[in-house]
């Protein structure tokens, strides 16, 4: 029996050793499995599915809110099941939590977009602040300075601006000045067509030499001070383009918000008398379309503005730089010269384009009374099968204008000659195609008096103006790039081709919405 005892303990220990060598190879296969895992997570798969995108969504958001293929069959049997309120709960606290999580991450994007520009006000209130607190200084060290009777005279002063402000008077004397200012213009004309009568050359030249003869004395009399503001080239900017160019701005805007203002009834007898006697003496002055007389004159100068671009921007190609030096002209005397131009009694752009426009454009004083045909019918010089299509509504009257325009504006594609030129000849031909032709196609506008196109070549000349001026500065630094003046000449081109529309969508964006209010439509 002792065999037996001893054989069933020798079986348990052999079971037991098995045992614990299965026990060993299954640990070991488990392990061998997820090294095998952790090795192909990591190594890169060839594949032509495109990779997961890990980004701040993923991070932040819900595993199951990023997208997924749509299946239909899925929301279809949806609705077959009962109601899940608890999985109904958990989306809406998903979509919660996601919104939060979405604000928060715009609330750290404003933060951080804000931060480089809270630094730059800080550096110029830094670099202002000692500035602004030593004219402060320098202002209470002089009134403190001042006797107790000026400093009272001074504080007297201060309170009756502000009460004027206050209670209006400044508009009411704006409004009084611009009537009485109109007032005499009227009785200058009128004095004017009452001399032109009996000598008309005495009553043409008569304002010019006044003008210019005030001018020299006042420049001999003036203090130091006054010579110096005359003598500023940002007056010579503001008085040859910033002035133009609000000029222009605001005849759109009383155009288009006053539209019928030229056609406003008479004023009252009692008040009005001598001012309509003296408007009837202001219309034998021989002014065609009196509407578009604001208009005109816009254009006018901006046409002689163009021409001296032009001839400047040729001068200082072709002639050297020594010889330009020497015809330069001081600056006060271009101050004044642009003032005798912008003056309401000299008009001297008027003067300037009556004398230029024969010379540039034969056709400039050939002045034919009529005014933009609204219907193509009536037109007598119109082609008779272009008259017929736009009477059966073939083609829209519109499209037959912008043919018109568009056929005008043909010869600017010569323009583009100047892409295969350097970057020196293509600057001035961005003056060429950019002002020179625009301002010649301008005077035949005016000399045909289509008045239907004056808005569009202001607005034009509005936009292409301050575009001139922002890539010119802009110039300063990145005018070595390749092609920059090429690109200049094709931004110039666009925004004059009537096809493209370029000046007028810019102008009704951007001036129109920031100086003209839109224009209410009457049903």
């Amino acid at each position: 029996m002792w065999w037996k005892t001893r054989r069933q303990r020798v079986l348990l220990l052999l079971s037991v050793l098995l045992a614990s060598c299965v026990v060993a190879e299954q640990v070991d296969e488990e392990h061998s499995v997820d090294t095998n895992a952790e090795v192909v997570q990591s190594a890169p798969v060839l594949t032509d599915a495109l990779p997961a995108p890990i980004g701040l969504l993923d991070q932040y958001l819900p595993s199951g809110f990023g997208p997924s293929s749509f299946n239909a069959t899925e929301f279809v049997a949806a609705f077959a099941n009962s109601t899940d309120w608890t999985a109904i709960g958990f989306a809406f606290e998903d979509a919660v939590v996601a919104t939060f999580q979405c604000l928060r991450l715009w609330a750290v994007f404003l933060v951080l977009a804000v931060v480089p520009i809270m630094q730059g006000l800080t550096v110029v209130g830094d670099a202002l602040l000692p500035h602004c607190i030593a004219v402060v200084k320098l202002g209470a060290d002089y009134v403190g300075e001042m006797d107790p009777v000026h400093q009272a005279m001074l504080t007297l002063t201060m309170l009756f601006v502000v009460v004027c402000i206050r209670k209006g008077y400044v508009h009411k004397a704006r409004v009084r000045y611009v009537v009485m200012r109109r007032h005499l213009e009227l009785r200058y004309r009128a004095f004017v067509a009452s001399l032109s009568a009996k000598w008309r050359l005495v009553a043409i030249l008569l304002p010019h030499v006044l003008f210019f003869g005030l001018a020299y004395e006042a420049l001999y009399w003036l203090p130091d001070s006054v010579t110096d503001v005359l003598s500023s080239e940002a007056l010579f900017g503001l008085l040859s383009v910033g002035y133009p160019l609000l000029h222009s701005i605001g005849v759109i805007r009383q155009k288009r918000l006053y539209p019928q203002r030229a056609k406003a009834t008479a004023p009252p007898s009692g008040a009005g008398s001598r001012t309509s006697e003296l408007r009837k003496r202001f219309e034998k002055i021989g002014l065609p379309d009196y509407e578009w007389r604001a208009y005109e004159a816009c254009l006018k100068y901006w046409v002689i503005w163009s021409f001296a671009v032009c001839l400047v921007g040729m001068m200082t190609l072709f002639v050297p730089a020594f010889m330009v030096a020497f015809f330069t002209v001081p600056v006060h005397f271009g101050n004044i010269f642009l003032i005798w131009m912008h003056s309401p009694f000299t008009r001297g752009d008027i003067t300037l384009y009556t004398l230029l426009s024969p010379v540039v454009s034969p056709y400039a004083n050939r002045i034919h009374e009529r005014e933009a045909m609204a219907n193509a019918e009536g037109n007598e010089t119109t082609n008779f099968l272009m008259r017929m299509l736009v009477s059966l509504r073939v083609v829209p009257e519109r499209h037959l204008h912008f043919a018109k325009d568009l056929w005008s504006q043909g010869p600017a594609l010569f323009g583009l000659i100047f892409i295969f030129t350097p970057g020196f000849v293509a600057s001035r031909g961005c003056s060429l195609m950019g002002f020179g032709f625009p301002a010649y196609v301008t005077i035949g506008v005016l000399g045909e008096k289509r008045t239907r196109r004056y808005e569009w070549w202001l607005s034009y000349f509005s936009v292409a103006v301050t575009v001139d001026y922002l890539v010119t500065a802009i110039g300063r630094e990145i005018a070595w790039l390749p092609l920059f003046y090429h690109a200049k000449l094709l931004m110039m081109m666009w925004l004059q081709f009537p096809y493209f529309q370029g000046a007028e969508r810019i102008f009704d964006a951007c001036f129109s919405s920031v100086f003209i209010v839109p224009e209410s439509k009457e049903d």
